[in-house]
């Protein structure tokens, strides 16, 4: 199988400031994603990972993992595809809000009832649209949450997250960030605690409302991401995506903090 085109611990440092997420977040072993527009090499114009994307506005058919997991992402139609975008030192993946998204294949996070994720992303409008999701549903699928822009559940002009394990969905499970009207540009910073009834959110260091309704029992799931839509039928993103990443566990402190400014840098926000 295709193997991820990992960067070293020296070029992550130089391109993210001195710090590497590499091996600060994946390096005991966590299931995850890390996926980087600004390391060119890791991104194709074709799903089958043969057709190097080599320029600013050409297509991303393939994006290669670079967490070690090997869980890249993927969109076969070509009429579906995000665009590479650059301004000065930022790199970043269009994606259109009409039918953009791209997707992996299952990721077992069943080991886990725990989740962090950074995600650096401009909405172009408040209408709610999905940054990305586990499982093709978070409202049907048990262990499964989504991260959201715009007005969603009641929550206006919003940046919204939620999760669950074996419990019925409700707005009360999510961590919500408020009055951030489009456009806006976000460093986002999200936690996921199943057991611990609890999901937190940040927006460029500022933090939302928690999460803190019954999240039922179980750890998270073996399903699809999706990126930038609802099991690529709808809900699509409208707007830009810089850094993701994706993580079955929580951190310490000090590594949270490095890792909100490793992701602030590379959406060219300050905390």
């Amino acid at each position: 199988p295709l193997q991820p085109v990992m960067r070293s611990p020296l070029e992550f440092r130089r391109r993210g400031g001195g710090f590497n997420p590499v091996s600060a977040i994946f390096g005991a072993g966590q299931q995850g994603v890390l996926y980087d527009p600004s390391v060119m090499s890791s991104l194709f114009r074709d799903d089958a990972f043969t057709i190097p994307v080599t320029a600013a506005d050409q297509t991303v058919g393939g994006m290669l993992d670079l967490s070690g997991n090997g869980n890249h992402a993927i969109q076969a139609d070509a009429s579906k595809r995000p665009i590479l975008r650059n301004s000065g030192a930022l790199w970043w993946l269009e994606f259109d809000g009409i039918d953009d998204f791209m997707s992996t294949a299952a990721i077992d996070f069943s080991g886990t009832d725990k989740l962090a994720l950074w995600a650096g992303v401009t909405k172009l409008d408040d209408t709610a649209r999905i940054v990305a999701e586990l499982s093709a549903d978070t409202n049907g699928n048990e262990g499964s949450f989504y991260m959201v822009t715009g007005t969603n559940g009641g929550f206006t002009q919003a940046y919204t997250s939620m999760s669950r394990g074996a419990a019925h969905i409700t707005t009360l499970q999510t961590a919500v960030y408020t009055g951030a009207p489009a456009p806006d540009t976000a460093a986002l910073t999200i936690t996921h605690d199943i057991s611990g009834d609890l999901s937190t959110i940040k927006r460029n260091g500022v933090a939302g409302v928690n999460g803190t309704f019954d999240k039922g029992t179980g750890n998270f799931g073996n399903y699809p991401l999706y990126i930038a839509s609802r099991a690529g039928t709808g809900v699509f993103f409208n707007g830009n995506l810089y850094p993701l990443i994706i993580a079955g566990a929580l951190y310490d402190a000090d590594t949270v903090a490095k890792m909100n400014a490793w992701t602030a840098q590379k959406t060219g926000v300050a905390l």
